[in-house]
C-alpha cells in the first residue's frame, strides 16, 4: 500500500508555522492516532454448548497496529446484559481466544465487542461489534416487542447544506423499527402538492436525486413502503448563501464542483479544500471561486484505499461543506490463493488443502472451515476489507458492509458513494481541530500486563520515598516464577509493566532500603485488574428483524441443537460409567487451601500443615512462640536479629541431631531474622516437611504463605504486602480429531467446525503451507474462510464453498 504522501506531510506539518487546518489536523494525528479492529470468527451461529473460535486483527494508520498490547473482549446478551469478558494479549496487531457457550445459555440474539484501553479515549461507537445468533431450543431470551409499521426516513443534502437557487444531489435512507433498510417508492412535493421528481429506493434504502430548491418553498417526500404503509417528511429548508459541493468519480480519481446562488456570486470567494484519510492529509489545494461556479479534479490514484473526507473551509478557516467519498485502487488486496488438494466427504475421511502467498513480506493469518450445510450465514454479512476500510471508520450502523467489495462494477461503486452520502465522519470535529483541543487520553496503552501504586512504611500513613522494590510473580497456570526489581521515586511511586501471564499471578515482594537492609512495607495499588473500565460499558438491547432467519435456517440450526444434547447425554453416560470404578475421597478444608496456595514442588500434602484461613488464630503470640507451640520438633537458635530455626531429634534438652530448617516464605527462599515481623492473622498456611528435595542434603524445609486479600476477611483493606492480580484470559486449544489412528469408544462426530487454526505465519521463507483435517460423520458440503493481513497492510480475505 502507498504510504509515501503520509510521509511527506507529516514533515510538513512539523516544518510549517501556519496553523492552516491541514498542519493542525496533523498535530492532532500525532496527538491521536486511531486504531481499528477485526475479529475472524469460526461462524456466525452457534447452538449453546459450542464454543466461539476467533482472532483479532488490530490496525492503525492502514498498517497492523503497535499502539496496544490488550484486547478486551465482551460477550452481550440482547438486553445488554455481559456475560462474559477476556482479556487476551496482542502480538504484532493480532490476537486470539474463545469463548464458552454453557449448554443452558438463553437462546436469541448476542453481541461481541471488542476495543483497547487506547479506543477508550475516544467515541464508543467506533468500537468493534459483531452480532451473532445463539440457538437453543430449551430456553430462549426474551424478545422486546417491536413496531413493524414504524420506520426512520432521512435527507442528506450533498456537502451539508440544501442552498436555493442552485442544483443540490439530496441523498436519502430510509430504515425500520430495528435500524434494517426499508423499500420504498414515491414522490417529492412542493408546498402546494406540484410534483417535482420521482424517487425509489436504489439500494438498501438509499438513494438520491437532483433538486433546484427555491427559497422560502417547503418540500416533502410522499412515500408508500413496502409493507404498504404510507408516510410524508419534509424536506430541510434551503438556505439563501452557502456552497453546493457535488463529487463526480471516474477511473483516475474525482472532479469536486462547487456552485453558489447568481446572486452572491458578485465577490470572489477564496476557499481552502482539503483531504483526509485516517486523520492523514493526502491533498490540499487553494481555489478561489470568480463567479457562481468552480472545479478541481483530484487525482486519486496514488491514495490508499479508504474513506476520503473532503472538508471546504472559507477565508476565516470554518469549515462550510464536507462530503464522504470511497477510494478503491484495489491496493490493500494481498496475492493469494487456496487449494484443496484432497476433498473426501466420506465419514470421517481425512482432507487436505494449502494456502499460499508468493509474497516476502511475513503474514499473519487464519483459516475456518465449517459445514455448509448446518451453519446458517447472517444476512448482514462483514469481513476483515469491509470492517478496516469500511465500518471502522462509520459512526453507525452499515447493513451487509461486505457487499459493497464483492464486485467492482457501477451498481456497487455508485452504492456505496450512497453510504459516503449517508453516513457522517465523526471521529473528530473541526471546530476542535480548530481550537487545538486533543482528546483527554484517559486510558494509555501500557505494555501488556501492569503493577503501580503507592509504597507505604508499617504504620500504612508515611510514605516510603527511595529504595527498591523486588517483585517475586509466580505465575497459577504453570507455577513459572518472573523476579523483577522496581525503583520507588520521590513520591513514593513504583510502576512495573510489560508482564505477561495467565489465568492469576500470586505477587509476593520485599523493599530494601538504600543501605540493602530489608523492611516490612504496604503497598497501594493504583487498580486491582489490567481492566481499564471499573463498570461495564452500557449497551442498548438489540434484536433481529422477524424475518431475518429463514425457517430452513432455524430448521438446520435446531438440528444441530438436538444432536449436540444427544452427544452430550450418551457422553455423560460414558463418563458416569468409567467414574463408578473410582472412589471420590472429600478433600479437606486444609487441602483446599494447600491447592490455591501452592505451586506442584510445594504442595507436598504430607507436610505438617497449619491452616490459618479456615483456623485464624488471633495475634495474642509472636511467630517463633506460634511455630514452636504448633510445630513439635523444632526450635530456635540465636539471639533476636540472629535465629535460625532446627529440627531437633531426641529432645530439645539434649539437642543432639539438630540440622537447619531451610525457610521459605511464599516459595522463596528465606531466613527467619527477615520475616520476623510477620502477624500471626498475616499468615494463610504454613507446612513442615522432614525431607525436602530443594533441600541440599534432603534436608528439612518450612513453607510460610502470607493470606491473599480474599482471605483477609474483615483485615482486608486498600494496603497489601502481597496480592493477586488476573492476568490474560486463558485460551483454550482448537479440537481436531485425528482418526489415522484407532478410536475407541467415540461418540458421533458432528462438528459444525471442522478446522480452525488461527496461527499461519508466512514469510519470504515459507510462503505456502500445507494442512490436513477430518470430516465429520455426516458433511458433503464446506465453507473455508481465510483472513488475514502482512506488516505492509495488504489484507486477505478468501472464501470458497466446496462440495453438494
Amino acid at each position: 500500500m502507498k504510504h509515501t504522501i503520509f510521509i511527506f506531510f507529516s514533515l510538513l506539518f512539523l516544518q510549517s508555522k501556519a496553523q492552516t487546518p491541514d498542519v493542525l489536523l496533523g498535530k492532532f494525528n500525532l496527538a491521536a492516532p486511531q486504531e481499528k479492529i477485526h475479529i475472524h470468527f469460526d461462524k456466525e451461529m452457534y447452538v449453546a454448548g459450542e464454543s466461539i473460535w476467533f482472532k483479532a486483527y488490530l490496525t492503525s494508520q492502514f498498517l497492523p497496529s503497535g499502539i496496544s498490547s490488550s484486547l478486551f473482549v465482551e460477550f452481550i446478551d440482547s438486553r445488554g446484559k455481559l456475560i462474559s469478558k477476556k482479556n487476551l494479549p496482542v502480538f504484532e496487531g493480532t490476537s486470539q481466544g474463545n469463548i464458552e457457550l454453557p449448554d443452558s445459555l438463553a437462546g436469541g440474539s448476542y453481541t461481541i465487542r471488542a476495543y483497547t484501553a487506547w479506543m477508550l479515549n475516544f467515541d464508543k461507537e467506533f468500537n468493534f461489534t459483531k452480532k451473532i445468533f445463539v440457538f437453543n431450543n430449551t430456553a430462549s431470551l426474551p424478545v422486546a416487542e417491536m413496531k413493524n409499521d414504524s420506520y426512520t426516513f432521512n435527507f442528506f443534502p450533498e456537502g451539508g447544506n440544501m442552498i436555493a437557487d442552485v442544483v443540490n444531489y439530496i441523498a436519502y435512507k430510509a430504515t425500520d423499527a430495528n435500524g434494517y433498510p426499508i423499500s420504498f417508492q414515491g414522490s417529492i412535493v412542493d408546498s402546494k402538492g406540484n410534483n417535482i421528481i420521482d424517487i425509489k429506493t436504489v439500494h438498501d434504502g438509499m438513494g438520491r436525486f437532483p433538486f433546484l430548491p427555491q427559497y422560502d418553498e417547503k418540500y416533502f417526500a410522499k412515500v408508500k413502503f413496502d409493507n404498504g404503509k404510507e408516510a410524508t417528511m419534509q424536506l430541510p429548508a434551503s438556505l439563501l448563501q452557502g456552497i453546493a459541493m457535488h463529487i463526480d468519480k471516474n477511473n483516475t480519481g474525482l472532479r469536486i464542483a462547487l456552485t453558489r446562488p447568481s446572486a452572491y456570486a458578485k465577490d470572489k470567494m477564496p476557499l481552502f479544500i482539503v483531504g483526509q484519510m485516517e486523520n492523514n492529509v493526502v491533498f490540499k489545494t487553494n481555489i478561489t471561486l470568480d463567479g457562481e461556479t468552480g472545479n478541481i479534479t483530484v487525482p486519486t490514484s496514488t491514495f490508499p484505499s479508504g474513506i476520503l473526507q473532503i472538508t471546504i473551509f472559507d477565508a476565516e478557516q470554518k469549515p462550510i461543506a464536507e462530503r464522504l467519498s470511497f477510494v478503491d485502487n484495489e491496493d490493500y488486496k494481498l496475492n493469494s490463493s487456496f487449494t484443496m488438494a484432497v476433498f473426501n466427504t466420506t465419514k470421517r475421511a481425512k482432507n487436505n488443502f494449502s494456502f499460499a502467498v508468493p509474497d516476502s513480506i511475513e503474514g499473519s493469518y487464519s483459516v475456518a472451515i465449517t459445514d455448509e450445510d448446518k451453519v446458517g450465514i447472517l444476512p448482514d454479512r462483514n469481513n476483515i476489507i469491509s470492517d478496516l476500510l469500511l465500518s471502522a471508520d462509520i459512526k453507525g450502523y452499515v447493513h451487509d458492509p461486505a457487499f459493497y467489495f464483492t464486485s467492482n462494477d457501477k451498481f456497487t461503486k455508485d452504492a456505496l458513494e450512497l453510504v459516503m452520502m449517508t453516513n457522517g465522519w465523526r471521529r473528530f470535529k473541526w471546530e476542535q481541530i480548530l481550537a487545538s483541543q486533543t482528546p483527554d487520553i484517559k486510558y494509555k496503552p501500557y505494555p501488556y500486563i501492569r503493577f503501580s501504586g503507592k509504597v507505604y512504611e508499617e504504620n500504612k500513613t508515611t510514605l516510603v520515598t527511595s529504595g527498591d522494590l523486588n517483585f517475586f510473580v509466580r505465575d497459577k497456570v504453570d507455577s513459572s516464577t518472573i523476579f523483577i526489581s522496581a525503583p520507588i521515586d520521590a513520591e513514593g511511586n513504583f510502576k512495573i509493566d510489560s508482564l505477561y501471564f495467565s489465568d492469576t499471578a500470586h505477587v509476593y515482594f520485599d523493599y530494601n532500603t538504600k543501605k540493602k537492609s530489608k523492611k516490612q512495607v504496604f503497598l497501594k495499588l493504583d487498580q486491582t485488574s489490567p481492566w481499564p473500565l471499573r463498570n461495564f460499558l452500557n449497551m442498548p438491547a438489540i434484536n433481529y428483524r422477524d424475518d431475518v432467519f429463514s425457517d430452513s435456517m432455524m430448521l438446520k440450526m435446531k438440528r444441530n441443537k438436538d444432536q449436540l444434547t444427544f452427544y452430550n447425554a450418551e457422553m455423560s453416560k460414558y463418563i458416569r460409567l468409567k467414574e463408578i470404578k473410582i472412589k471420590v475421597r472429600q478433600k479437606s478444608p486444609a487441602q483446599l487451601v494447600n491447592e490455591r496456595y501452592t505451586s506442584s514442588l510445594f504442595s507436598n500434602e504430607n507436610a505438617k500443615i497449619i491452616d490459618l484461613v479456615n483456623n485464624p488464630t488471633p495475634n495474642t503470640t509472636n511467630l517463633e512462640t506460634f511455630i514452636r507451640s504448633r510445630i513439635p520438633g523444632v526450635d530456635f537458635l540465636g539471639s533476636p536479629g540472629n535465629q535460625k530455626i532446627v529440627s531437633i531429634f531426641g529432645g530439645r534438652s539434649i539437642l543432639k541431631g539438630q540440622q537447619t530448617v531451610t525457610l521459605y516464605l511464599d516459595e522463596f527462599e528465606t531466613d527467619f531474622n527477615s520475616i520476623s515481623y510477620l502477624l500471626i492473622d498475616e499468615i494463610a498456611l504454613i507446612k513442615y516437611v522432614d525431607n525436602f528435595v530443594m533441600v541440599s542434603g534432603n534436608g528439612p524445609a518450612m513453607f510460610i504463605y502470607r493470606k491473599l486479600p480474599e482471605d483477609m476477611g474483615n483485615n482486608a483493606s486498600q494496603y497489601v504486602s502481597n496480592f493477586s492480580f488476573p492476568g490474560y484470559s486463558v485460551t483454550k486449544e482448537f479440537y481436531s480429531p485425528d482418526y489415522s489412528m484407532p478410536q475407541k469408544d467415540v461418540a458421533s462426530d458432528i462438528r459444525t467446525t471442522l478446522y480452525w487454526n488461527p496461527e499461519i505465519l508466512l514469510n519470504k521463507e515459507k510462503q505456502k503451507e500445507n494442512f490436513q483435517f477430518y470430516n465429520a460423520d455426516n458433511c458433503h458440503k464446506i465453507r473455508v474462510v481465510i483472513e488475514g493481513f502482512n506488516k505492509a497492510g495488504k489484507l486477505c480475505r478468501i472464501e470458497k464453498v466446496i462440495g453438494n
